[in-house]
């Protein structure tokens, strides 16, 4: 079925506005899983932005491709673990408001399936709704603990691009966060409810308006690095939550590049890697998306 995209919009709303009877939840599955394309090319991202005149196509999956196929790209997987590449605009886990379209249960699906419902898979980290890149789940509870009891040692690097140009070519970024009472996160001091959050930067390369910086983790707080970019005064390009350029396009370009651990059951090095998607590094003032 051909779908006409008389406006610009995130492709999520392309569907939902071509059947209006569909909920938020199925039209996602449907992207995820692959369902639609856009100029002739497969898109599985809900979040991406389709521009006006743009073909999209929409054909219903039959028979047994989501036993055989896995609904995200996976990018290790061993009889321990399995990471997947998460889609910007795609949450990590359920929540109250979204039960079925996040990654953890499109996964599960896909692994109960393919076992004939002996396995699933458990949450080891999340990455925030915004944020694409690798996330890793356990396939046992036992593997599950170990890997969670080993986290902060576990080597976490994400790629972002910033606006403007970092003051430090490299440092680290200590402070305490809250969140508001609108989920926004901020810096504060050493108060009740407030928790201390270390994030370590490099600069890796610069242009006239944005800088390429690597980061990595050394806590996990909610929009850590996005708050933490900030208070540098470079906000992450597409992040208008957090002061970003409102003529850019809204996509955070934030990439969760790199996952390595010593595995805890084998004690080998495991490093995951990702390739940054086209055009990560150059954000389109209109409608161009990664």
């Amino acid at each position: 079925m051909h779908i006409e995209v008389k406006k610009e919009e995130l492709l999520l709303d392309v569907l939902i506005n071509a059947f209006p009877g569909m909920s938020k939840s199925s039209a996602k599955k449907i992207i995820v899983h692959g369902g639609l394309t856009v100029n002739g090319r497969k898109e599985t991202n809900p979040a991406a932005m389709v521009s006006k005149g743009s073909k999209v196509e929409y054909t219903r999956h039959r028979g047994t491709a989501v036993k055989t196929e896995p609904p995200l790209p996976i990018l290790f997987e061993d009889d321990y673990y399995l990471a997947c590449l998460k889609p910007a605009g795609l949450l990590s886990v359920p929540t109250e408001q979204e039960k079925d379209s996040n990654c953890h249960a499109l996964l599960q699906e896909f692994v109960r399936k393919r076992s004939k419902g002996h396995e699933q898979v458990f949450v080891v980290h999340r990455l925030d709704r915004e944020v694409a890149g690798i996330l890793l789940f356990a396939r046992t509870q036992l593997a599950q603990m170990k890997i969670k009891e080993a986290w902060k040692q576990v080597d976490k690097t994400y790629c972002a691009l910033v606006e403007g140009k970092v003051p430090k070519k490299a440092g680290t970024i200590k402070t305490w966060l809250k969140e508001d009472a609108n989920q926004k996160v901020y810096v504060t001091k050493e108060e009740e409810g407030a928790q201390l959050a270390i994030t370590h930067f490099k600069v890796i390369q610069e242009w006239d308006e944005f800088s390429q910086v690597e980061v990595k983790l050394e806590t996990g707080k909610k929009n850590q690095i996005r708050v933490h970019l900030v208070s540098l005064g470079c906000p992450i390009v597409g992040d208008r939550r957090y002061g970003a350029n409102a003529s850019v396009v809204r996509q955070i370009r934030l990439f969760a590049i790199r996952l390595s651990f010593v595995h805890p059951f084998t004690s080998k090095k495991i490093m995951i890697e990702a390739t940054l998607p086209k055009n990560f590094l150059k954000p389109g003032k209109k409608d161009e998306q990664y």
